[in-house]
């Protein structure tokens, strides 16, 4: 059967309704798993679901105000990582290594660029033809970089308000540019996956959000670049105010937190908050950038773990360090008093010269009066080092290019078996830490309902029908949650009830938290549904939002010649084309309209230029064929 080019591209364009979407608002990183283990949760009084009060954005002064007073401390954390973890290109003027000027990333059928001046780079898309003739490209400067580079380089690009990611990381460890991590060659989000305030609320200190709860950005993205002093320490204003004198001396105590003064869950809340990767379903009414130092982490997240996650072959997650040291006997024989500063000073970095020496103290803080049980010989072949024995690095299963240090803290780590290796009954779901005496009935249902929804849909396992109605009781006490909204809408379509996908999807447009996600649902069916009404409506206001959604423009395409508005749909489809030129089916639809209206000669070029696409494929003499200057560095 021959399926016609506006068919095809109305197929296109339905197929991208976003059925993992509802992970906007949840940690990007989720784990997979065999079972998953949904536990009544316990009952008990608890405050109205509704009694959250978002957090102040005022009282913040930013890590300068703290150097007047603190100067050698600010100075010795300058050279941490933390404090380095983003910063602009404009301002990336380190010496570089070797290989990092430019660069060539091939595909299957398409090639990624990088060029690096001082003060600026741009990443590009670049398709060549089987000749080695340049079809197109798409060239994009880059704004940020993000990582201080111990293990990857990351860099986002900036249209309007609004952040993505490139494709390409530089991953220090082997000097090279690949992909970033979960990236595919050829990937279909290319330079349009967006960077939501989650990566942000992790990798930056303070971001400017146009408005709570959304992923838009204020032209200066960042009150303060770099994780500073008060995403630990809190907002400074009442700090500085109570040591200068001012009325507020007559408190009892300085009102900055200081994360050893708080309870155990509390102070480790301080780090989890980023270094926990797990699944986080943000709760109901929350923000990504909500959570304070001194919040308990139930105050903004449900959080939902697995373990170790640490495979039979060795290789471990990246950035589960959290879980491994919680399953580690230091931290089951402290009573649970161990944490993540119990090692780790969180204002500087051992060199490399006498970080043997200082873990190794940290070690014998509680081992002291233990003997090593190896002969000295044998132990200062690693220079009496505790932690390259017990703590070997891992390779990484989900990150390309990356290892980490074992956090299990093992006797003996060769003789470990992975979570692999362990009974599957016991890897399932579970609320994380205390979050079972911390969260309402209510707040546990719906965290557990929605992190097993993107748990099942992520492994591609069908949703069970308790788990549907587990997710609409949710919604009577969370009546205007766009997560569940948008869930049990995705649910609805996989069940082919479009009406109630429309309702649940058209309510979830109304709010903030997944607006987005809600109103590209919506331009989907409309598509689908081939209302060229609805379709303008839904396509524009996603416009509205994102200017660069090709799709968007493409599904405004279709509208328009559905009006009989040709001129104004023939520059809607040039317009996807130059946002997207390698997407076939748009180049389709524009040849088919073109040979509709009589074109005949435009029809022929948009053939000529499909048939170029088709056989499209990297030059075998990339660096020298014909539009490519990458090897110019």
């Amino acid at each position: 059967m021959t399926i016609l080019p506006h068919r095809r591209l109305i197929l296109v364009l339905a197929a991208c309704v976003v059925l993992a979407a509802v992970g906007v608002a949840l940690w990007f990183n989720l784990p997979v798993a065999e079972v998953v283990a949904i536990d009544p949760p316990d009952q008990r009084d608890q405050p109205s679901v509704d009694s959250f009060e978002p957090p102040s954005e005022l009282g913040f002064v930013g890590s300068s105000a703290c150097a007047e007073c603190h100067a050698e401390i600010v100075g010795v954390y300058a050279q941490h990582p933390m404090a380095k973890s983003v910063r602009s290109v404009a301002s990336d003027s380190e010496e570089w290594p070797e290989g990092f000027r430019s660069a060539l990333v091939p595909g299957e059928h398409k090639v990624l660029t990088v060029q690096a001046t001082p003060g600026a780079m741009t990443h590009e898309e670049r398709i060549y033809d089987e000749e080695g003739e340049l079809i197109a490209k798409c060239t994009y400067p880059m704004a940020y970089v993000v990582g201080a580079g111990e293990r990857g380089r990351a860099y986002l690009r900036q249209q309007d308000n609004i952040l993505f990611m490139s494709p390409v990381n530089w991953y220090p460890q082997e000097s090279a540019w690949d992909l970033a991590p979960q990236y595919k060659k050829d990937d279909v989000r290319r330079f349009n996956r967006r960077v939501t305030a989650d990566c942000l609320g992790c990798h930056t200190g303070r971001v400017a959000v146009t408005e709570r709860g959304t992923n838009l950005y204020e032209p200066q993205v960042f009150h303060e670049m770099e994780i500073g002093c008060e995403r630990c320490h809190g907002p400074g204003a009442d700090h500085v105010a109570y040591q200068s004198g001012d009325e507020l001396k007559s408190l009892a105590t300085d009102p900055i937190v200081n994360p050893t003064k708080l309870t155990i869950s509390q102070r480790e809340a301080v780090c989890y908050q980023c270094h926990l990767s797990a699944i986080r379903v943000l709760q109901a009414g929350r923000s990504q950038l909500d959570f304070r130092p001194g919040m308990e982490l139930s105050d903004v997240w449900c959080v939902l773990d697995e373990g170790t996650d640490i495979q039979a072959d060795g290789r471990t997650k990246s950035v589960n360090h959290v879980q491994q040291m919680r399953d580690s006997r230091c931290f089951m024989g402290s009573n649970g008093e161990m944490g993540c500063i119990s090692c780790h000073d969180p204002h500087s970095v051992p060199t490399v010269e006498n970080r043997a020496e200082f873990f190794r103290s940290r070690c014998l803080n509680c081992h002291a009066n233990e003997d090593c049980g190896e002969e000295m010989p044998k132990r200062m072949m690693v220079e009496d080092s505790c932690v390259d024995c017990h703590m070997p690095s891992l390779a990484s299963h989900n990150m390309a290019h990356v290892a980490q240090t074992d956090h299990r803290v093992l006797k003996r780590p060769t003789d470990s078996l992975g979570d692999e290796g362990k009974d599957p009954a016991a890897r399932g779901l579970v609320l994380f830490g205390e979050m079972r005496n911390q969260l309402s009935e209510a707040e546990q249902k719906r965290g557990l309902g929605l992190g097993s929804y993107v748990y099942l849909t992520r492994k591609g396992i069908p949703v069970p029908p308790q788990l549907t109605a587990l997710l609409k009781d949710s919604l009577a006490d969370y009546p205007n949650d766009g997560i569940l909204l948008n869930a049990l809408g995705t649910l609805s379509l996989k069940q082919n009830d479009v009406a109630s996908a429309l309702t649940f999807f058209e309510r979830a447009s109304h709010g903030l938290v997944e607006r987005e996600v809600a109103l590209d649902n919506l331009l989907r069916l409309s598509v689908l549904s081939q209302d060229s009404d609805a379709t303008l409506e839904y396509a524009e206001q996603v416009l509205v939002i994102d200017s660069g959604d090709a799709n968007a423009h493409a599904s405004r395409a279709l509208a328009l010649r559905g009006l009989n508005r040709s001129v104004e749909a023939i520059a809607a489809m040039r317009k996807a084309i130059e946002l997207n030129p390698g997407q076939l089916e748009y180049h389709d639809w524009l040849a088919g309209y073109f040979e509709a209206l009589g074109q005949d000669e435009n029809a022929r070029a948009e053939r000529t230029l499909i048939q170029r696409l088709q056989s499209a494929r990297p030059p075998e003499d990339i660096e020298n064929a014909t539009g490519s200057n990458a090897g110019d560095g």
